[in-house]
């Protein structure tokens, strides 16, 4: 087992190294009576816990319940490893081959970039790489991982591919697209986990956290759940105290990220909205007015009028919003309020895209204030019924082909109430009836029959259903009638299997009767006459 204290080797330093050497084990890192835990494998992070209650499922489902679960769990993990990179002291042990009490989906990668973008400052970036700018960096090709692999966004990633060594790495920066600070994260990063390599020399990932004077809050970042989820649902006391259960959140299996570095940084920067607030009093009320449209439930309620509005009050709130709101107004602001901004006119915009038309707000009233389903909504239930009905009906068909009469009876009578239309789902249910009441009520079984008959009137080919019908009379001990009804089947189609299938066994039965029938008269006939014969010469003698 490896121990150390941050003050030796940061949070950063190490989660750097095991990704790049493709470690294995349990990685704690511990603040007091604050822990986290970090599971690899591989140098992919497989499963988090943490005994803080703001980083629990309910403190974070609570404040932002709309998350798909994919991202929540994303955001849970980036939270972690955020909130240690931001550690200045404290104490960590890495236990080699530690398996996962679960192995979850998320990204290591991404939480690093965030930790980055959130915990390590410009100066302390510029500073580790100051020695290093004449340097000619280049992609190590060699390396665990490939660019593509970095949530840094398709420019940065455009920077990184172009690392041949033949420009400096001073060059690379004066040069390099979006922030300069935003280049540097993506090369400190790329170099970390070894993507990238400085020729002439090796760039120190040893970057050090921003040591703030005051506590800063552990961030609290939205949590969603559904059926399947397995985060740990444990209650936790009030306050950010430790306690001794954990709640588990999601590892990475080394899925090359999609801009996810990005969304993630920005919804991480709303989790944040309080603390940068506290220095930019409009940021703040920007923050709040973003928040208001997040939990809005409904389109009516982002524009800020009642659903039953008139299209004057639709058309006053909506204007108010774009005039205060429209980024041409926000162009010489920071830009953290510029992106803000843009965020809350693009949801304004959305909504009135659905409900800024009388046309347009007509059905979505229905649906959302009503309740009432579209044309759309009811054909795809209706879809869906039929997908559904289909795979059912698969089923069916193997418990009919294994003889369970009673349990494909059932399933076809299931599937026919689904979808009553489908006339071969009718079909099948009238021959399991027929088989089923055969010789113990023939009225039912004729029934069963009837029900075969209706299906095949109701369509222009029903070859399944003459099949069905042919089985039913053959049963019967009707072969011809039988065969009439597998030759309409393979007029329909003359490549069904089943009709083919079952000409062939009534032929076999025919050519044994008639086998049957020859041996009965030659016996009745052919041997008595041999036999008096024989009598007739012993008498002459």
């Amino acid at each position: 087992m490896q121990s150390g204290t941050l003050a030796e080797t940061s949070a950063l330093d190490l989660f750097l190294r095991l990704t790049k050497e493709a470690a294995t084990g349990l990685l704690e890192v511990s603040d007091g009576k604050k822990k986290r835990s970090f599971y690899l494998s591989s140098g992919d992070l497989q499963y988090t816990r943490s005994n803080l209650r703001s980083e629990s499922v309910q403190a974070l489902k609570a404040k932002h319940p709309k998350l798909d679960n994919r991202r929540l769990a994303n955001l849970q993990a980036n939270i972690r490893i955020m909130n240690c990179v931001g550690l200045g002291e404290g104490a960590w042990t890495f236990a080699e081959d530690e398996e996962p009490p679960k192995i979850l989906p998320l990204s290591l990668l991404s939480g690093l970039w965030t930790a980055l973008l959130e915990r390590v400052d410009d100066a302390d970036l510029l500073g580790r790489l100051e020695p290093y700018l004449e340097e000619h960096p280049e992609v190590d090709f060699a390396g665990p991982y490939e660019v593509t692999d970095l949530p840094v966004g398709p420019e940065l990633g455009s920077m990184l591919h172009e690392l041949d060594g033949r420009r400096s790495l001073q060059e690379i920066l004066d040069f390099a697209p979006g922030e300069v600070g935003h280049a540097l994260r993506a090369i400190v990063l790329a170099h970390g986990v070894g993507i990238a390599r400085l020729e002439g020399g090796e760039v120190s990932t040893s970057v050090e956290a921003t040591v703030r004077t005051k506590p800063v809050p552990d961030v609290q970042v939205e949590l969603y759940d559904d059926e399947r989820t397995d985060l740990d649902f444990t209650e936790q006391p009030d306050g950010d105290q430790p306690v001794d259960s954990h709640e588990a959140t999601l590892g990475i299996g080394r899925k090359k990220p999609s801009g996810g570095g990005v969304e993630i940084s920005s919804m991480i920067a709303d989790a944040l909205g309080d603390r940068v607030a506290a220095t930019d009093p409009e940021l703040k009320r920007l923050q709040t007015q973003y928040d208001r449209i997040q939990a809005s439930e409904n389109h009516f309620e982002v524009i800020g009028v009642e659903w039953d509005a008139t299209d004057e009050e639709y058309r006053r709130a909506y204007f108010e919003l774009a005039r205060r709101y429209h980024p041409d107004a926000w162009s010489d602001r920071p830009m953290a309020q510029v992106e803000m901004v843009e965020r809350i006119i693009a949801a304004v915009n959305e909504a009135w895209e659905v409900v800024g038309t009388a046309e347009g707000r007509e059905p979505y009233v229905n649906s959302v204030i009503h309740g009432i389903k579209s044309e759309d909504e009811l054909a795809m239930e209706k879809v869906q019924a039929i997908f559904a009905a289909e795979e059912r009906f698969k089923v069916g068909l193997r418990a009919l082909q294994a003889s369970k009469l009673v349990e494909a009876h059932d399933i076809f009578q299931e599937i026919v109430e689904a979808v009553p239309e489908e006339h071969e789902f009718r079909a099948h249910l009238g021959y399991t009836i027929f088989r089923l009441h055969y010789g113990k009520d023939d009225d039912r079984a004729d029934g069963g029959r009837d029900l075969i008959k209706a299906a095949i009137d109701a369509v222009a080919k029903m070859d399944a259903g003459y099949v069905l019908l042919g089985q039913t009379y053959a049963l019967e001990g009707k072969p011809e009638v039988a065969r009439k009804c597998y030759i309409r089947a393979l007029k329909q189609n003359p490549s069904n299997p089943d009709a083919h299938r079952e000409m062939k066994r009534l032929e076999r039965a025919r050519e044994e009767q008639e086998r049957r029938e020859a041996g009965f008269f030659k016996n009745l006939f052919g041997g008595k006459k041999k036999g008096k014969g024989k009598k007739g010469k012993k008498g002459k003698k």
